[in-house]
């Protein structure tokens, strides 16, 4: 091996040392920077971790912050009240401290005189309890004051109570008398002219029985065993009563059998004819007795005191002396109302304790219409369930009570029956008619109800006559049955 080779040899061997240290050198290089990536990126996961317990501990820190301002305001808040009582006690006790202060003062000024003087032991012995006795006296001198003080702050809060009261009372007393006047002016908006019987029957004709009626003829094209069996459906599911139904289909069917009656007119003409017959029931008018006494009966919202109030009314203006006898002591309200129908007619009225008996109410009522020369008394009484029979036997009593008054009381017993109850109205006479002998029937609101069939239902049952029918709300609106205008306005083609 020559020189040359060695030297190259070494070259080689030169170039490839160089080549792993340049090698090593790049793994050492990167190796660096990893770990220099990995410290950066831990260091920005400190940073993170670090700043994200500085942001909790500054929420938490804010928390507390409000917290601690919470706290301070409400210690705040006590500190003010607890401030506010302390400076009002420690006024009160400056004062006192401030008179033994001054008392002090001036016992210490004489006794330095006194010893200045050199007084004896005596003289100042007695000064000692002369100034003490003064302490003593000024001491209760304040105390007094403080209780004067006390008095006084006492006084008027209770004025300041007392004038409330007097306020609220004045206001109540405001609010009755708005309620009254509002009371008297509804009672003035009353129409002094009642309605027509065409006018108070026309929910009836439009939507009740007869509506039903010539709803029937116009789907029907002629009387036959179809029509007869949708006209007894409708008979028996309207408001003349299952028996007045029975009696009128049982009539008809007779007519077309007989060919008397042919078409829808005949069958009309025939019902005009029946309801006539069934409502003109004869009665005595006992209005010439004097004096004239009636009792009016019936369930709770039926209308009697109303009816009874626009009857007075009526009679009034006939130049009648009228006299009203709140006979529902159960109910201060019902008493009340008859009484504003009393003041509003010119009646006049009498009426017992609360919760009286009113049995002795009505006989009290009656004697002193008697005694006073009245032409017509009217007793009003407690409205009852029917089905109730402890309160049906009272009514036995308050008649009883009424014959013992005058022999020949009651002339009239009045029940008033709602229209709009339609076949419970019907339920309702029977009950009562056993109880009282009912001489006449008052519908109400007939004009508010399309079941003003329910009256030739109860005239047909019990052959009550119906005397008055109330279409309205106007005192004229009560009006004295007239079967012949009644029936010709229910079955009028207007």
């Amino acid at each position: 091996m020559n020189i040359n080779e060695i030297i190259n040899n070494y070259y080689i061997l030169g170039s490839l040392a160089g080549l792993v240290l340049f090698i090593f050198f790049i793994i050492i290089i990167e190796s660096k920077n990893k770990k220099d990536k990995l410290k950066n990126d831990r260091l920005e996961l400190e940073k993170l971790e670090k700043e994200k317990e500085a942001t909790e501990q500054k929420a938490l820190l804010e928390q507390k912050r409000i917290e601690e301002e919470a706290r301070k305001a409400r210690d705040e808040a006590r500190r003010l009240a607890l401030k506010e009582e302390k400076r009002i006690k420690g006024e009160k006790k400056k004062a006192e401290i401030e008179a033994m202060r001054k008392l002090e003062l001036e016992k210490k000024r004489e006794l330095e005189k006194l010893q200045q003087e050199e007084l004896d032991i005596k003289k100042r012995e007695e000064l000692e309890i002369k100034l003490k006795k003064e302490v003593e006296k000024k001491a209760l001198l304040e105390q007094k004051k403080i209780e004067e003080e006390a008095k006084r702050k006492q006084e008027e809060v209770k004025k300041k109570a007392e004038l409330e009261q007097e306020r609220i009372a004045k206001e109540r007393k405001k609010e009755k008398e708005a309620s009254e006047k509002r009371k008297q002016e509804e009672l003035k908006k009353i129409e002094e002219k009642g309605k027509t019987f065409k006018e108070g029957l026309a929910k009836t004709k439009r939507s009740g029985f007869l509506g039903k009626l010539n709803n029937l003829f116009n789907e029907v094209k002629e009387l036959n065993d179809d029509f007869l069996d949708d006209l007894e459906e409708l008979l028996l599911t309207s408001d003349i009563g299952p028996k007045t139904a029975d009696v009128l289909f049982e009539k008809i069917k007779e007519g077309m059998d007989k060919k008397s009656i042919k078409d829808s007119a005949s069958v009309i003409s025939f019902l005009k004819q029946e309801t006539f017959d069934i409502l003109n029931i004869k009665f005595e008018e006992k209005i010439n007795k004097k004096p004239y006494i009636m009792l009016f009966i019936g369930v709770n919202g039926s209308g009697k005191t109303t009816t009874i109030g626009k009857l007075a009314s009526q009679y009034i203006k006939e130049g009648k002396k009228v006299l009203l006898i709140a006979g529902d002591t159960f109910r201060a309200a019902a008493v009340e109302q008859l009484e504003v129908w009393a003041k509003r007619s010119g009646a006049g009225f009498h009426s017992g304790k609360d919760k009286q008996d009113p049995s002795s109410v009505i006989y009290d009522g009656i004697k002193k219409g008697l005694d006073e020369n009245y032409d017509i008394i009217i007793g009003d009484t407690s409205g009852r369930l029917h089905t109730d029979k402890k309160l049906m036997e009272e009514l036995k009593k308050i008649k009883r009570s009424a014959v013992k008054a005058h022999k020949d009381a009651p002339h009239d017993v009045f029940l008033v029956l709602d229209s709009t109850n339609g076949q419970n109205a019907i339920h309702q006479t029977k009950y009562f008619n056993e109880a009282m002998d009912i001489t006449g029937i008052v519908l109400t609101k007939m004009d508010g109800t399309a079941k003003g069939g329910v009256i030739i239902g109860i005239s047909n049952t019990y052959n009550i006559p119906v005397r008055y029918v109330g279409i309205g709300e106007g005192i004229n609106d009560l009006k004295k049955m007239d079967v012949e205008e009644f029936v010709d306005a229910l079955y009028s083609n207007d």
